[in-house]
């Protein structure tokens, strides 16, 4: 068995590179994405070749899922987040009062 607790997953954004990191980590507890986008103020996003976390996550159905408020913009227009999937039991019942707001600055 090579299944971690916890995985971080922040490397290529393609969706090919992130179904293939995910199906990697599938089988972990804990599983966090960087680079979850959505939609700044200005209505800007980056662009589709960017968004493979955003495809998978969006289409991962069956488990426990939730996404990290943030307020981290990203030069091309956008904001970043960490999403989360949780593969046994559920995310934290107040997890909301749990979430600190994440700055990342390169």
């Amino acid at each position: 068995d090579h299944s971690v607790d916890f995985a971080f997953l922040d490397g290529g954004h393609s969706i090919a590179t992130v179904q293939n990191d995910y199906a990697k980590s599938i089988t972990s507890k804990v599983i966090v994405f960087d680079d979850y986008f959505t939609h700044d103020h200005s209505g800007n996003i980056p662009d589709a070749p960017h968004l493979g976390t955003n495809v998978v996550v969006d289409n991962i159905l069956d488990k426990a899922k939730w996404i990290f408020p943030s307020t981290d913009p990203v030069r091309e227009g956008g904001i970043t987040h960490l999403a989360v999937i949780v593969n046994e039991g559920q995310p934290p019942h107040n997890k909301d009062v749990l979430l600190v707001p994440l700055l990342m600055s390169p």
